[in-house]
């Protein structure tokens, strides 16, 4: 199956392996980071040497202030961003289902990055990305067919 790309089609973008969850909580709330007013699923860049779902323990744990387990492979989906910081991106994302092993830290370590529990609806109609948003519908399509 091939990859979804969502955005409009960038010439000769910056290509980032990035890796993001979707961690839900028993009120069927989704962790996000509101980094500036837009939410989005904690995770980032993968760095050299680093696989996927120690990436995505690394970011969880820097951006939320969680421990995560029971990681499950959703898919892999990409995003055009023209107007990212370091300048015309693709986003090669990789997304996982996981669940909140324990809270290590109140606070986040990147500052501008405030993790919050939101409903779906409430992300759905929200600014995040279209990636991030199929990931997650992703998610709570395969919880109400199980």
């Amino acid at each position: 199956m091939p990859t979804l790309q969502f955005g409009e089609k960038i010439d000769n973008p910056l290509e980032r392996l990035s890796v993001y969850g979707v961690i839900v909580n028993d009120k069927k709330e989704i962790l996000v980071v509101n980094v500036r007013g837009k939410y989005h699923l904690p995770g980032g860049g993968i760095d050299e040497g680093e696989d996927g779902q120690r990436a995505l323990r690394r970011e969880v744990l820097e951006e939320t202030g969680y421990e995560i387990m029971d990681l499950r492979f959703v898919g892999k989906a990409n995003q055009f961003l023209p107007n990212a910081s370091v300048g015309p991106m693709n986003k090669l994302g990789t997304f996982y289902s996981a669940h909140i092993d324990g809270l290590v830290t109140a606070k986040s370590a990147d500052l501008d990055h405030v993790p919050e529990w939101i409903d779906y609806n409430k992300l759905m109609e929200s600014t995040m990305s279209e990636f991030q948003k199929w990931a997650v519908a992703q998610v709570f399509d395969y919880a109400k067919t199980t």
